[in-house]
């Protein structure tokens, strides 16, 4: 009996959400990549959605979890409205200063005169060697840090997350992958030879950083709600 007016609760409010958002059961039902009967079933109290699927439902409405769950009454709907504003806002501004400080760094050491004249004829300056390598290892996490805090930006507007956890999971392994990889190999390039496949593919990453603003879309969209969604399973299995 319980579980049956908890499907009812449930389905009761995913209708409230949409009509308060004029949205059809087949309009929810594209943005959540179901069945229109998949919904008329959860707002019949026949069915219920997962925690991935009502993690999403929660994201099409802009409010939390637990309001999907148990309603404006025991969710304070004014915590769930301005938490996750707090959250983006923060990780948005720390973001940008990180950038901005890389930006600030890499200006600072960049060298007037990268080439020394000598007797033996043109070297390259002890400060161009030094901006050289903090180069290679800064310059990527300037762009990876304007994706995340451009991200955490539109997140303030639009709800910017993977709704399935797998693939956010998934996502964010790729993105780890890709950084460790990147720094493991730039660190054996400076100190030895590379096979010539991931010599070339090194080159290319350095010679184009902005590429690492993909790694830093993975990772915003492998955290997002990642947290918030695991310690909802914990307490309500």
């Amino acid at each position: 009996m319980g579980e049956e007016s908890s499907m009812n609760a449930v389905g009761n409010n995913i209708k409230k959400f949409r009509k308060r958002e004029n949205m059809t059961q087949q309009a929810l039902a594209e943005r959540l990549n179901v069945t229109r009967q998949a919904v008329s079933q959860w707002e019949n109290g026949n069915t219920q959605p997962d925690l991935d699927t009502l993690a999403v439902i929660a994201g099409v409405f802009g409010v939390d979890m637990m309001e999907v769950i148990y309603g404006d009454k025991k969710a304070s709907s004014s915590d769930c409205a301005i938490r996750p504003r707090k959250k983006y806002i923060v990780w948005c501004v720390m973001f940008a200063l990180l950038a901005l400080t890389v930006l600030f760094v890499l200006t600072v050491f960049y060298p007037k005169d990268p080439f020394i004249n000598n007797l033996n004829g043109f070297s390259i300056s002890p400060n161009a060697i030094i901006y050289e390598d903090l180069e290679f290892y800064l310059e990527p996490l300037l762009y990876l840090f304007i994706s995340i805090a451009v991200l955490n930006g539109v997140s303030l507007i639009w709800d910017v997350r993977i709704g399935h956890k797998s693939i956010k999971i998934g996502v964010l392994i790729v993105a780890l992958a890709f950084l460790l990889f990147y720094y493991a190999m730039g660190i054996i390039y400076h100190g030895g030879n590379l096979p010539e496949a991931i010599y070339h593919f090194e080159v290319f990453v350095d010679n184009n950083p902005a590429f690492f603003l993909v790694p830093g879309i993975g990772l915003f969209l492998g955290l997002n709600g990642l947290k918030t969604e695991h310690n909802t399973a914990k307490q309500y299995p």
